[in-house]
């Protein structure tokens, strides 16, 4: 599937706040993977909206 398919299946917000506890080297390797996933989806989604202040 192609990386910008991918749907995080839980908010970034979660993803940090486990980032910031996780001591295990290889998980939070796909924790942070996760987390960039996420906050591409996000902004992806923010994207579609059209820009007011270059429209105005």
């Amino acid at each position: 599937m192609p990386e910008q398919d991918r749907k995080p299946s839980r908010p970034w917000q979660e993803i940090a706040a486990e980032v910031a506890k996780e001591r295990d080297s290889k998980r939070m390797v796909e924790l942070v993977t996760e987390l960039n996933d996420a906050l591409d989806s996000q902004s992806l989604t923010n994207n579609k909206e059209p820009d007011r202040e270059k429209s105005a």
